[in-house]
């Protein structure tokens, strides 16, 4: 076996229509081991791994890659009418052995067949085991995010490729599904790259490779020597900046100083100049070396700033890609009196145990349980969006909902007008600085919503309920740190701590809870 799984040596890929290269010169050796590859939003981790798939062509460079990858992408979008037979590819194959075993084969059927005679004994045992016994011809739009992610990567391990590319595959998932993720990618002996901000898969890698605009970076030392590392950098990005403003300031104040002087001795030439005391050939050579004098000055001047100028703006580049971004928290509609009250409440999906409780603004509570017990369902309810079995409910006027996929939003709108049609008070520079503040500055900012990296709409669904004189007196949060990069959760968890309204979360993370400060919790 060669030693290394894979391997990208100095890569580029330009995005069509940009004139800049989304990265260039990346070299990356992937062993067979697991590894993780992390970066901002919008960074380029997706674009990446389709290269290293074969899926994209890059500008420039080379890869070496084994014959066969299995390829979890990010979003497991299904085809409009497509079952979990026609998904995992057995639809033909066991049509042709129910036409067999019935007598009403055709030719066609033995070749289709080959030599799989146990599929769906084989297929029906490996699903229990799984815990997807599902019907075959179940829908998969029928299926919750969790369910359908864990069906993709069933079949990504039937297909036993030679290498594993898992795009943020703990998103959706349980805490059981996930323990389960981290046992298989454990287990898996040809090598495993995994695209992910979820600390618990971190912590089961090694090598930790950094994707940023400056390039790519490898950490050994696993996720805690990552994160210190991150912090050691913040810290002498911080002083490097601290030292080019001072630098600046000092060139500035030192020419200031020079030209100061320099205007004080032609001051003086000139009344001497007007007085006659000296005579003229000798003043026109003192006006000659003071011009020149000034003239070198401003040569110098400019040289300084300039150099002080370029400093400071690779300081302040540097910083931003390892300062934490930030949202501002409005104050709620409403700060007192009762978010919610479900009295009996029977979901149309999911359990059909009675649910009954009362949170008061201000209060917070997790919302937990398996893949499919109806979580995002009670959500739905709660908005009006679907309809109860039986029970009643109350609740405010004011409440805000994030959901798994921002479906709530059209598409095809940049971010900029999103904010725009939720906030029509605010300035195009306000909203572009609120933009800004959470990484999407001038193009990004124009950018269809749906041409954007998941972390980046999220981020964006955050700043919408957020970006207003007043935000939503009950916020329903379905899977919020889905898809966002390590500095975007902290980003989220502190702007929940600081946000006063009700909170509901529906997650699969005891860290967010815990982060979070929710003591209330609700097991579906």
């Amino acid at each position: 076996m060669h030693p290394f799984a894979l391997q990208a040596d100095h890569v580029g890929f330009h995005l069509p229509g940009r004139t800049e290269p989304l990265f260039d010169d990346i070299s990356l050796t992937l062993p067979h081991a697991p590894h993780a590859l992390v970066g901002r939003n919008g960074v380029g981790k997706s674009v990446l791994a389709r290269l290293l798939t074969g899926d994209l062509a890059p500008s420039r460079g080379t890869i070496s890659r084994p014959d066969r990858i299995g390829y979890l992408q990010q979003h497991t979008a299904s085809a409009v009418g497509q079952n979990i037979g026609d998904f995992l590819g057995v639809t033909e194959k066991l049509s042709a052995l129910k036409r067999l075993e019935t007598g009403h084969a055709n030719p066609e059927d033995i070749i289709t067949v080959g030599d799989d005679w146990t599929l769906g004994e084989d297929l029906a045992d490996a699903m229990t085991t799984a815990a997807l016994d599902f019907p075959l011809d179940r829908p998969i739009t029928s299926l919750s995010g969790g369910e359908q992610t864990r069906l993709a990567l069933f079949r990504l391990m039937r297909e036993n490729p030679d290498y594993l590319i898992l795009d943020e595959p703990s998103n959706h998932l349980d805490q059981t599904n996930r323990r389960h993720l981290t046992d298989q990618i454990r287990a898996w002996g040809k090598g495993c790259l995994i695209i992910s901000h979820d600390p618990d898969l971190l912590r089961i890698v090694d090598v930790i490779h950094e994707l940023s605009t400056l390039g790519l970076n490898s950490h050994g030392g696993g996720y805690d020597g990552y994160r210190q590392q991150k912090q050691v950098e913040r810290d002498a990005a911080e002083r490097a900046l601290a030292d080019a403003q001072k630098q600046t300031r000092q060139a500035a104040r030192q020419h200031q100083e020079a030209l100061e002087k320099q205007q004080r001795r032609q001051a003086q030439g000139n009344r001497l100049r007007r007085s006659g005391s000296q005579s003229k050939i000798l003043l026109d050579a003192q006006k000659n070396r003071s011009e020149a004098s000034l003239n070198h000055l401003s040569i110098q001047r400019d040289r300084m700033n300039a150099e002080a100028r370029s400093n400071l703006t690779r300081a302040e580049d540097r910083l931003e890609q390892v300062k934490p971004q930030g949202f501002i928290i409005a104050k709620p509609e409403q700060t007192g009196g009762t978010a919610i009250g479900l009295n009996n409440l029977v979901l149309p999906h999911g359990t059909k145990d009675p649910i009954s409780l009362t949170l008061a603004i201000g209060d917070r509570m997790a919302v937990t349980g398996g893949n499919g017990q109806g979580k995002t369902t009670l959500l739905r309810v709660i908005l009006g969006e679907a309809a109860p079995l039986a029970g009643q409910i109350k609740r405010v006027r004011s409440i805000g909902y994030l959901d798994q996929t921002g479906r709530q939003f059209d598409a095809t709108l940049p971010a900029l007008d999103i904010l725009r049609q939720a906030h029509p008070a605010l300035t195009e520079s306000a909203l572009r600085t609120k933009l800004a503040n959470i990484g999407l500055r001038r193009d990004k900012a124009l950018q269809p919503f749906q041409t954007l990296s998941g972390g980046e709409r999220m981020k964006i669904a955050l700043l919408r309920l957020f970006a207003g004189e007043t935000s939503p007196a009950l916020l329903l949060l379905d899977e919020p740190d889905n898809h966002l990069d390590l500095e975007a959760r902290q980003l989220l968890i502190d702007s929940l701590n600081r946000y006063r309204g009700a909170i509901i979360l529906v997650t699969h993370s005891p860290d967010l809870i815990t982060d979070v400060g929710i003591s209330m919790a609700l097991k579906l």
